[in-house]
């Protein structure tokens, strides 16, 4: 009978210890569970970064064609056609050729907000703050002209997604896009989209080389241009400028103005360039001498001649505004 019960007691005493293990793997698991909140942390700052917009590189674009937007350089555009669903709709892309030639009319809208930091349809990652846009058909690897034909304004997008997924839009434009052209607050926009590409040497070619031509002519820029029509292919002369830079160089490098003193005596010239205490310098033109000194303007020019007929009359003084 004894025994029975201190078999009884040791069951209550293992019993009561049970919870306690029990509570001892909860807090384990906690502890195991904390490396997830670093994690989170990491995600955050990653996040941060790519959140960063555009350097002022991203609108060379405006200084080599008038308007703002991607970089346009040499891109591998997609040569693969294929077909996918996508709610309930099939959606077949459009050759590398066709995509060139594309320009439609229609509503634009933009996306960003849960999407951004995520990877594209073209294995870019997304970034609002850069100049890209999503459309359902086009070879992606290709840029477009979009113009908001309500106020006119223009911007260029890289095409590196897919969408957007509605009958009434025809383009998904990123946050910085859309409020280049000014739809940011309205969230739609009826837009032209003229479809373009750049060959390795660099030439636009497409339906958006007119338009881009006629916005860098209207803006005095130069460019090359080859082909005509459905052909045609412009490409920036990016050195164009630089002998307007010369000139404008070469004409600040103009001879000062100067007060010339011609003398017979090479002595009685270099005592003149000693007296005087502008800049002088001492000449020999011919059996004569000629003391050159640089003044600002005609009233410090009288100054100085006052002080050199003090020294002896010189018959022979000049004043040169050159």
């Amino acid at each position: 009978m004894k025994f029975t019960k201190f078999a009884a007691v040791l069951m209550a005493i293992l019993m009561a210890l049970l919870p306690t293990q029990s509570f001892g793997a909860t807090k384990g698991s906690i502890k195991k569970s904390s490396p997830k909140k670093t994690v989170v942390k990491k995600a955050t700052k990653k996040t941060a970064v790519t959140q960063k917009k555009p350097s002022a590189m991203a609108n060379e674009t405006k200084t080599l064609y008038g308007v703002k937007g991607a970089k346009l350089q040499p891109t591998k555009v997609s040569t693969k056609r294929y077909s996918y669903r996508e709610k309930g709709k099939t959606h077949t892309t459009i050759s590398k050729e066709a995509s060139r030639l594309y320009s439609q009319t229609g509503v634009a809208s933009y996306y960003g907000g849960m999407f951004h930091g995520r990877k594209t349809a073209s294995g870019e990652i997304f970034n609002k703050n850069a100049y890209t846009a999503a459309h359902k058909t086009l070879a992606l690897g290709s840029y477009a002209l979009v113009t908001n034909l309500r106020n006119g304004r223009k911007v260029i997008v890289k095409i590196n997604d897919r969408g957007p997924f509605s009958k009434a839009r025809i383009i998904d434009l990123s946050v910085a896009a859309a409020r280049e052209i000014g739809m940011f607050h309205s969230g739609v926009a009826k837009v032209r989209v003229e479809a373009m590409q750049v060959d390795s040497q660099g030439y636009i070619i497409g339906k958006g080389a007119e338009s881009l031509r006629k916005l860098a002519q209207k803006e005095g820029l130069a460019f090359r241009v080859k082909g005509s029509g459905n052909s045609l292919a412009i490409k920036a002369e990016i050195s164009a400028k630089k002998p307007e830079k010369q000139t404008a160089s070469k004409a600040t490098k103009q001879p000062s103005p100067s007060l010339t003193v011609i003398t017979d005596n090479e002595k009685e010239a270099k005592k003149i360039a000693r007296a005087v205490k502008q800049k002088a310098y001492v000449e020999k033109v011919g059996k004569q001498y000629r003391v050159v000194i640089a003044v600002t303007n005609l009233s410090e020019s009288k100054s100085v001649k006052k002080q050199i007929v003090k020294l002896a009359h010189y018959q022979s003084i000049h004043y040169s505004a050159k």
